[in-house]
């Protein structure tokens, strides 16, 4: 008896056993042969049934809880950085103004 492989999500039906006699004649029109079914029980069946079944394993459901922008905390400290640094050079910027228009009055 053949054993049986390991493939996961594979059932394969262990239970069911046949024996197989195949009976060749030579006739004028060519080769016939005639296959003979007998279950375990020893009982002649008209054909043979295996129940092997596969199932799709289940994909990996992704955490809701968590959006991924694809940005990581580095990425985001620089861009807060240079955010502040522009903000502080604008401020810097107009009050430099202010004072210069305060000075022509």
């Amino acid at each position: 008896m053949k054993e049986t492989p390991v493939i996961s999500n594979m059932a394969w039906d262990d239970n069911t056993s046949y024996k197989v006699t195949v009976y060749i004649e030579n006739t004028a029109q060519g080769l016939k042969t005639q296959e003979v079914y007998e279950n375990s029980k020893g009982y002649k069946e008209s054909s043979v049934n295996f129940t092997h079944t596969y199932q799709i394993p289940p994909t990996p459901e992704e955490n809701s809880s968590y959006v991924s922008t694809g940005d990581n905390n580095l990425s985001l400290l620089l861009r807060l950085c240079i955010s502040g640094i522009s903000v502080f050079i604008i401020i810097k910027i107009r009050r430099k103004e202010c004072d210069n228009v305060k000075k022509e009055k």
